[in-house]
């Protein structure tokens, strides 16, 4: 009986250490190294990298609608959040940049800019939804100027920190793929974490209970203080409207895989969730 308990001991660490590798890149090459170097190992699956193959212990998804979005602030979150810089890196969210270079430091001017690149005048202008989502940034971008209300606390995000990024290890939750590594604004991050699943969900069936699911997330996030009222206000007034201003975008330039299922599930979160979390995320 001991020495079944014990190889059982044995085959459990085994399973633990179970190692995925892949190459990647000599620019998260370079932004691993300097993961390790800021000590944020704890939050990663890294194990090590060499000649551009990365080593991972080999972790498992956990379903969206399972997440706790308290211990997920704790351990992936936090870590980052403590890296603050003053300064932001160009290029909105993730992958999702214009690719023209601004010398605005102004991050209010600097989103509005990025996104007047990206959306040039279009003969569905009045009808397509990016465009509404886009006034709504600059409409709540000028009331903050109008406030005196700045953008000005950055530090470093993932950069593409959705689902399919977030894994459990060893009772722990961490992130993997790091090519949008950046400084900015740590409500966008909030917004993206929150939001970007529920708007691809292509169930309609599912959205629902998916819905509810973000709703109590953020009353979570609300009564332990993490976020304030000036961070919903960020995310719900702007970066959930920039996200989906992007986001329908490109669906429609073809740089996504499964656009159109994008472009609609984007689509049906601004006409119908988008207004339900702009209500409930303010009142509770």
């Amino acid at each position: 009986m001991q020495l079944f308990i014990i190889y059982m001991i044995i085959c459990r660490d085994l399973k633990k250490m179970e190692m995925h590798k892949k190459v990647i890149t000599d620019q998260e090459v370079e932004i691993i190294l300097l993961l390790q170097e800021l000590s944020l190992d704890a939050c990663t699956l890294v194990r090590s990298v060499e000649d551009n193959v990365l080593t991972e212990f080999k972790g498992n998804h956990v379903s969206r609608y399972q997440w706790d979005i308290y211990k997920i602030y704790e351990e992936i979150i936090t870590p980052f959040r403590k890296i603050e810089v003053k300064s932001f890196t160009q290029g909105f969210y993730s992958h999702m940049s214009s690719g023209v270079l601004h010398n605005e430091t102004d991050y209010r001017l600097y989103l509005v800019r990025e996104l007047s690149e990206l959306l040039p005048y279009s003969d569905d202008k009045l009808t397509n939804p990016k465009y509404a989502a886009f006034f709504q940034v600059r409409y709540a971008i000028e009331k903050l100027i109008d406030e005196g209300v700045e953008i000005n606390q950055f530090c470093l995000l993932h950069g593409d920190l959705y689902n399919g990024n977030i894994l459990m290890y060893d009772g722990k939750y961490s992130m993997v793929d790091f090519e949008y590594v950046r400084f900015g604004p740590p409500q966008l991050e909030w917004a993206f974490l929150l939001c970007w699943d529920l708007m691809t969900e292509f169930d309609l069936s599912k959205r629902h209970r998916f819905l509810h699911k973000v709703l109590d997330e953020v009353q979570i996030l609300k009564r332990k203080h993490i976020l304030k009222e000036i961070d919903l206000r960020l995310i719900v007034d702007v970066f959930l409207p920039a996200i989906v201003s992007v986001s329908i975008h490109f669906s429609e330039c073809g740089r996504f895989d499964r656009g159109d299922l994008i472009n609609r599930g984007v689509k049906y979160f601004w006409n119908e969730e988008y207004q339900v979390i702009k209500r409930r995320g303010y009142d509770g």
